[in-house]
């Protein structure tokens, strides 16, 4: 009995070590996940860096393991890049590829406002609102001071767009349009203006809460369409002046 018992217990010791130490492996690779990404979208590691991982264990003070799988699944995601004799490092940024990821927001970002416009889930249209009025607090208080918002602004815009984008309770669409926002934001934050934000952007952002607000689905896709449209104004003045610097 003593002899089953210990057995028992020792199974039992086994499995919670076991599942524990997958939980802790798996909190570690989140982590190294979560923090290099925010760093690579903040453009705190620069485009074409070599990503070596004993330099990125010391930075973020995690394991080399856990660091090879967080960079593994950047990779999966665009937002890391991997070739056999070069090993982990991020892409280059490209004209070409910016206008590829505004033209594919464009067409996901207006068919979830559509289908989110026939909806017309009153909290949606509330929680729309907010973000919207979020946004113009942000815009507010960078006019009022001698100092850049852009961080800020383009946390807070993206939260706009993620918020428009729900309300068509699509879970693929979100899951893609999340991809392109890292990529977008990867971009607009290794290339800032030089001053405030378009004026662009404003109207047509105004534009689309007046069309959600007033049920007029034509007037919220067509500036939705606009205002993704415009950005690639926004991306060739920004990559012009990332050249000259």
């Amino acid at each position: 009995m003593i002899l089953f018992r210990l057995l028992a217990d020792y199974g039992v010791h086994t499995m919670r070590f076991s599942y524990f130490s997958q939980v802790d492996a798996s909190s570690l690779i989140d982590k190294a996940y979560s923090e290099l990404r925010r760093a690579i979208i903040a453009g705190e590691l620069r485009a074409g860096q070599k990503l070596r991982i004993r330099e990125l264990c010391q930075s973020f003070e995690i394991g080399p393991t856990p660091m090879r799988e967080a960079l593994s699944r950047l990779v999966s995601e665009g937002l890391v890049a991997n070739q056999s004799h070069r090993g982990f490092y991020l892409p280059e940024l490209s004209f070409e590829e910016v206008l590829d990821i505004i033209e594919q927001r464009a067409v996901l970002e207006c068919a979830a406002l559509k289908t989110a416009m026939k909806l017309n889930d009153p909290e949606w249209i509330e929680d729309v609102r907010s973000a919207f009025h979020l946004l113009r607090l942000v815009e507010e208080r960078w006019q009022a001071s001698r100092r850049s918002f852009w961080t800020e602004w383009v946390q807070q815009n993206r939260l706009l767009h993620e918020t428009i984008a729900s309300g068509a309770l699509s879970y693929w669409n979100a899951k893609f349009l999340s991809i392109l926002y890292d990529q977008s934001e990867r971009y607009t934050m290794a290339c800032p203006p030089s001053g405030f934000v378009y004026e662009s952007c404003i109207t047509n952002h105004e534009r689309i809460l007046k069309g959600i607000m007033a049920g007029d689905a034509d007037l919220a896709v067509q500036s939705m369409h606009d205002y993704v449209m415009s950005l690639k104004d926004a991306a060739a003045d920004a990559m012009k002046a990332r050249e000259t610097i």
